[in-house]
């Protein structure tokens, strides 16, 4: 989503937006090892299997 959010503000013409995009994905990469397992738990509201 973040990476979409980018490439649209970066085709537009809107570096700001596009910075804090790229900032925002830097952010997220950090925190989950996977992008499907971050949806899981934000959605389903329980921690994924071991």
């Amino acid at each position: 989503m973040y990476r979409t959010a980018y490439d649209v503000a970066t085709k537009l013409g809107f570096s700001d937006p596009a910075q804090l995009s790229l900032a925002r994905l830097d952010w997220a990469a950090q925190r989950g090892s996977s992008a499907v397992l971050g949806v899981c738990t934000s959605t389903c509201g329980r921690s994924p299997p071991a």
